[in-house]
């Protein structure tokens, strides 16, 4: 009886030994950017070094869908540029005032946002464009 009862207690501890060193997953892994289905986000070297957590997303807060950029600045301030073009349904771009350049300032380890709202109700995806400005 002895024996089993070692035998139990060695695999008991064995089993427990073992399942500490499992890895444990706290949270799925993110990719960033992050970009809906059908548009796109071009971002111009230094600024892909200058930004983090990029995300672009599309809502619909009324009839024009409004695209929104958001992420975090890391390393410098840096000034940047964007612009938003849109495209409808049959992959046509729709020229309108978020198509032209527009500039913003990134700062490290600061959260920025950039909003663009659609010429049209029937833009559907878009792309986005971020280059470095050269001025600040």
């Amino acid at each position: 009886m002895n024996d089993r009862l070692i035998k139990w207690f060695v695999m008991v501890a064995l089993v427990l030994a073992l399942s500490a060193c499992a890895p444990m997953q706290t949270e799925p892994r993110v990719t960033y950017p992050i970009v809906p289905a059908g548009s796109h986000l071009d971002m111009e070297y230094p600024i892909t070094n200058r930004m983090r957590e990029v995300e672009v997303q599309i809502i619909r807060p009324g009839t024009r869908p409004v695209v929104i950029v958001t992420g975090m600045g890391s390393r410098s301030r840096t000034g940047i540029e964007w612009s938003a073009t849109w495209i409808d349904g049959n992959g046509r771009e729709i020229q309108g005032t978020s198509s032209r350049f527009r500039r913003a300032t990134i700062n490290p380890g600061v959260r920025f946002q950039l909003e663009a709202e659609a010429p049209v109700e029937s833009a559907e995806s878009v792309r986005v464009r971020i280059r470095q400005s050269g001025n600040m």
